[in-house]
Parts: C-alpha cells; sequence; structure tokens
C-alpha cells in the first residue's frame, strides 16, 4: 500500500518528453503523428511502425494519460457545475484508462453526501447514498477522506483482510484520491482494476494530476453558487443602500460636496452620502446606514471629535466644530429639513456644509484690518515727519554755507545734519516695512 500526501501534477510534460523519446529511439523515418484532443486518431499510424512490443506498449499509455489530462483541462476549464465536473472526469478516465470501474462521491457541510456517480467501462451512474456512504466509512476510500491523502492498494483483499464472505471476492489494484483545492475538500475518486499489481507509481502520478484538476474545477464551482446564492438573497437595510450606489441619482447624491444624511421619526439612519461619513463622521457608509443618528453624534461628542453650537446670527442654524485627522478643524453650518415619505412617515434630513474657509477669512479679518491701520499710521507718520525734516535738513545745509561761521558752530551744525540724516533713514524704513499693506488697502 502507498500513501501519498502530496498532488505534484508533472506527468503531462513527462508524457511529451517520453513519447519523444520513444518516437527518436525507433521512428527515425517516420513523420510525426497529429494527436487529438478527444481520441488518438494517430495512435495506430504511429504503432504500427514500431517492433517492438514493450515500446509500442509504453507508447499507447503515454498517448493516453496525456490525452487524458489534456481533456480534462479543456473540459474543466470553465465548467461551474458540481455534477457536470463528476461526469466529464468520470468519463474522461473511462475513455483513456483502462480502469474497470472508478466513482467519485462529492461531500458539502457536515460531511453530507451531494453527489455520487459511479462508471464501469459505460457511461457515469448514480451510486447509491448507503454505497457512497460506506465507501466514506471503510476501505481505502474511507483511509482518504480521512487522512486526506492518497491511498494505493496492491491487491486489496490481502491489504485489507477481507474475511467475510460479503467480500471474499474483493481482490485487485485499487486507488482513492481525495479532490481538494488548498485546504478545502470536496470528495473523492476511486479507481479499481479486477487484477492485483496492476497501478504503478506513475498511475498514481498521473491520477493525482486528475484529482487536482478537478478539485480546480470543483471549488470554482462552489465558489460561483455560493456568490449566485447571495446575489438571490433579498436585500434590505444596508446591504440595500450599498445595491442601489449604481443608480444614477445615488451617484449623484454620493458626490455632492455637502453632506447629506436622511433619518426617519426614530433617529434611525436611511440614507448618508460620502461627504457625510468620510468627511463628518471618518467612516465608510456601511458602518452607519441603520444606526441611530443621535447615538453616533453624542458618541462623538463625548469624544470630542465633534462640537455643536448654536448659529450666532440664525436661529434655526447649527454650526459644527470636527476634528480632522490631519489635525486641522473643520466647521459646518447644519441645516434640517423635514419632509414626508411615500407611506406619509416623517423624516428628516440634514445637509452639513462645509464653511472652513469662511471661518478661517472671518478669523484673518482682524488681523488683516490691524495690519491696514498700522500701514495707515506708518504712512501717515512718514508724510507728516518727513516734510518737515526735510525742510530742517535744508536750512541747515545752507546755515553751513556761510563763510562767518565760528568753528565750534559749524560742527554743531554737522552734527545736526548727522542726526538728521539718521532720522530720514528710519523713515525711509518704516515706510519700505509697510508698503506692501499699503498698496494692498490702495487696490482695495
Amino acid at each position: 500500500m502507498h500513501i501519498r500526501r502530496s498532488f505534484p501534477v508533472r506527468l503531462f510534460g513527462q508524457s511529451l518528453k517520453r513519447i519523444g523519446a520513444a518516437l527518436k529511439h525507433d521512428l527515425a523515418e517516420v513523420q510525426p503523428a497529429r494527436i487529438g484532443t478527444s481520441s488518438i486518431p494517430a495512435e495506430p499510424h504511429v504503432l504500427a511502425h514500431i517492433s517492438d512490443p514493450a515500446i509500442q506498449l509504453e507508447l499507447h499509455n503515454q498517448l493516453q494519460r496525456t490525452a487524458l489530462l489534456t481533456r480534462l483541462a479543456i473540459e474543466l476549464r470553465a465548467a461551474l457545475d458540481p455534477p457536470m465536473i463528476a461526469h466529464n472526469t468520470l468519463a474522461a478516465i473511462s475513455l483513456h484508462s483502462d480502469a474497470d470501474a472508478t466513482a467519485i462521491v462529492l461531500v458539502g457541510p457536515n460531511d453530507q453526501i451531494e453527489l455520487a456517480l459511479s462508471s464501469s467501462g459505460g457511461q457515469p451512474q448514480p451510486l447509491l447514498p448507503e454505497q457512497a456512504r460506506r465507501m466514506l466509512e471503510r476501505g481505502p476510500a474511507g483511509w482518504d477522506w480521512r487522512d486526506r491523502s492518497s491511498v494505493m492498494l496492491a491487491n486489496e483483499a490481502q491489504a485489507l483482510g477481507w474475511e467475510s464472505d460479503d467480500h471474499a471476492a474483493s481482490s485487485g489494484s485499487v486507488m482513492a484520491l481525495p479532490l481538494a483545492h488548498g485546504h478545502t475538500t470536496f470528495g473523492l475518486l476511486t479507481l479499481s482494476y479486477r487484477l492485483p499489481n496492476h497501478f504503478t507509481s506513475q498511475d498514481l502520478l498521473l491520477f493525482e494530476g486528475v484529482a487536482a484538476q478537478a478539485g480546480l474545477a470543483l471549488s470554482a464551482a462552489r465558489a460561483s453558487r455560493a456568490e449566485q446564492h447571495q446575489r438571490d438573497q433579498p436585500l434590505s437595510g444596508q446591504d440595500l443602500q450599498i445595491a442601489h450606489s449604481s443608480d444614477p441619482i445615488q451617484i449623484i447624491f454620493d458626490h455632492l460636496p455637502d453632506g447629506l444624511v436622511l433619518f426617519d421619526a426614530t433617529g434611525r439612519i436611511l440614507i448618508a452620502n460620502d461627504a457625510f461619513c468620510e468627511d463628518v463622521l471618518g467612516v465608510l457608509p456601511r458602518a452607519v446606514i441603520g444606526q441611530q443618528y443621535g447615538a453616533i453624534i453624542q458618541e462623538l461628542e463625548h469624544g470630542a471629535q465633534i462640537t455643536i453650537e448654536p448659529h450666532p446670527s440664525t436661529s434655526t442654524v447649527r454650526r459644527a466644530r470636527c476634528a480632522g485627522g490631519d489635525g486641522r478643524q473643520r466647521w459646518y453650518e447644519i441645516d434640517r429639513y423635514r419632509v414626508a415619505a411615500d407611506d406619509g412617515a416623517e423624516q428628516v434630513i440634514e445637509r452639513w456644509r462645509d464653511i472652513t474657509r469662511q471661518e478661517d477669512q472671518q478669523r484673518e479679518l482682524p488681523h488683516d484690518e490691524q495690519l491696514r491701520t498700522m500701514a495707515r499710521l506708518a504712512a501717515k507718520v512718514v508724510h507728516e515727519i518727513g516734510n518737515p525734516l526735510q525742510s530742517v535738513r535744508s536750512c541747515i545745509d545752507l546755515s553751513r554755507e556761510d563763510a562767518t561761521l565760528a568753528t565750534a558752530t559749524a560742527e554743531y551744525l554737522e552734527l545736526a545734519s548727522s542726526e538728521l540724516r539718521r532720522m530720514s533713514h528710519i523713515l525711509s524704513q518704516l515706510r519700505d516695512l509697510y508698503r506692501l499693506p499699503l498698496n494692498e488697502a490702495n487696490n482695495e
């Protein structure tokens, strides 16, 4: 008995290499044959030129294995129906292998048998649930199902030690392989042959590849079925809001710059757009649909994330200050409108209009006004002091031109002129300092 715990799928490439080696060894003058996907029409033509029976048998086996894997790869690629996957897998094995009997059992949640098929040289037929359950509980299939690993018995009767009359005739070669993908096992595949020692390790490797392809297809089919079941479920509440997000009106609603929220008379949120949920609350829309509006606002106020206060000039409007994630504060004006639903029930719409820019400008107005006042004062000082100062400097310069001045008087006049020049320089600096605010004030 062999038990394998891995599922390598290398046989396809190995088969092609061995076919090429066999042809090169004994068919140097034979033209390459064409191999079909579902049958091997060129096989008799090729085998007719091979004189060695051993090579002829090996080539036949390799062609059959390659055709089996190729056919399954094509037929299971887009299959999303588990019964069809099981049927096609058994049909391909019957066509391209010499197994006497094959069976597939698919198991669902809680180990419930979903499907059981068997084939014995013909079309797959349903297997009785009792027989399928018995396969899962006893023998190599039971080992395979419990251990989730491949099992191959060279002689079933000898390995199992059947002693009862019911199994007196049980003998021959058996393989059991799990149909799995990832960490999920969907069922098992069994193959049997009437004579002992028939299956080889190469056969085990081949059918592990077959089981791996079937497991991958079953995984895709189960995922598709779960998705379809979810789509068929009736929508309500939050799911209904998300499903309607592709409507044109909903798209416009979500992309409005103002935050909008609609809630019923009990305060339960029915609709909320992205601007309200993400900018004001800092959460995704799906997290607030169906929640109590008052409870959410109260929790944010308790955490100092939102502060709501009356509007200073309009009694029907409130203002809110929100702490943004970037550390900046945002200001909103909150308007409330009452509307009637189709059934006559009262609903409320709140609009949160972002006034952060206006608030920033209002806070900058006093500072700007102070700058303008200082600029006007500086201009007046420069004008009122500069003109008399210039007259004084002119008088001193004229007095210094008198040739009869005493030496001490001339020195005093020079000192006074120097101080006046320093005062003029200070006034010039003051004028340059407030020239920009003066220009802005003049422009306004």
